[in-house]
């Protein structure tokens, strides 16, 4: 096994785990203007800049 497909394995797999996490996830009116609908927002787009990192 490549260590690259490994890492490209290892981001798809986060990826798609978080995507399923927040489709999973029930959506409260508040949660968008809380700290945490923020950091969950800034996770999804750190995992956006890292899969076209990845050029995937």
């Amino acid at each position: 096994m490549n260590t690259t497909q490994f890492l490209r394995g290892m981001g798809i797999g986060v990826a798609v785990g978080a995507a399923i996490s927040m489709a999973v996830t029930p959506r409260a009116k508040s949660m968008r203007k809380s700290p945490a609908g923020k950091a969950i927002k800034a996770v999804s787009e750190v995992m956006d800049n890292i899969t076209d990192a990845m050029g995937l």
